[in-house]
């Protein structure tokens, strides 16, 4: 979220006055919208299924080759003719942008890399298709924060000494996404 906060503060700002003026009239303002319609199926299939896929799909051999399957999906479809801006942005490409990202809740699906490949098979340019991604990761994490604080510190309980790996992890965590987000645009 750190990466985007000029992008995000703008689009956040431009979709409050969408709801104040009941109009759609730039980009950013289309953008916040399809932004909030491509969550929605992740919030909905994740709350929802997102354990028992976790449970189910979660050996090694099936991680292995999910990876592997769709490192070529992403490969291959970086290879298209970049046609469409994140201006150019769908309602129909957000949809199904959107619909693609649930994939991502089996354990070896890069979230990332299964929506910059739809977005790039959908048209998307490929910074337009790793922008449009990123943006959507900052809902999608923080709802899976929210559930996951929920569900673990609030309703559960966690092991003695846990606060120091979890601080480590979290820094280690932002660090590379920074640097990740970084290289890759």
């Amino acid at each position: 979220a750190m990466y985007f906060w000029a992008d995000l503060s703008r689009i956040a700002i431009a979709w409050i006055t969408t709801l104040q003026t009941r109009d759609i009239k730039t980009p950013d303002e289309r953008i916040g919208w399809f932004i909030l319609i491509a969550t929605l199926p992740a919030l909905m299939i994740g709350g929802t299924l997102g354990d028992t896929l976790s449970v189910n799909l979660g050996n090694p051999w099936q991680i292995a080759i999910l990876l592997a399957a769709f490192g070529i999906i992403l490969h291959l479809t970086d290879r298209m003719p970049k046609k469409r801006s994140l201006d150019d942005l769908t309602i129909k490409t957000s949809v199904i942008v959107g619909l693609v990202q649930c994939v991502a809740l089996m354990p070896g699906v890069s979230r990332s890399g299964i929506t910059i490949s739809a977005g790039r098979a959908l048209g998307l340019e490929r910074d337009a298709a790793a922008r449009f991604s990123f943006l959507l990761l900052v809902p999608v994490s923080i709802a899976a924060v929210v559930y996951t604080a929920m569900r673990d510190i609030v309703f559960g309980e966690l092991p003695a000494g846990w606060i120091g790996p979890f601080l480590v992890g979290t820094i280690a965590s932002f660090g590379t996404g920074l640097l990740a987000i970084d290289l890759l645009l």
